[in-house]
């Protein structure tokens, strides 16, 4: 086996190892790191309310994805919980 192949041999094995990690990594979840595609969607609206008035409620969260009250108290309660946020009352 020559040096050239060696070495080319040997980027490849690395560059395996390194998508492994990456892939292991995204796909990995911890029990209280688990993020939803809804919970993305009330981290985003909560950030454009901010933009725009400073502050964001549960009352303008749920104006906002037209969703009831109560659901967007258990959703913000929960990103609190898996520090997306701080909510205060």
């Amino acid at each position: 086996m020559s040096a050239r192949n060696y070495s080319s041999k040997k980027d490849k094995e690395n560059r395996d190892n390194r998508l492994d990690l990456i892939r292991n990594a995204h796909n990995e979840k911890k029990e209280d790191e688990i993020r939803t595609d809804r919970m993305e969607d009330y981290l985003e609206v909560i950030y454009e309310l901010i933009q725009q008035k400073g502050y964001a409620t549960t009352a303008d969260i749920s104006k906002y994805l037209n969703v009831s009250s109560p659901n967007v108290t258990k959703m913000v309660k929960k990103l609190d919980e898996n520090h997306y946020l701080i909510y205060e009352k």
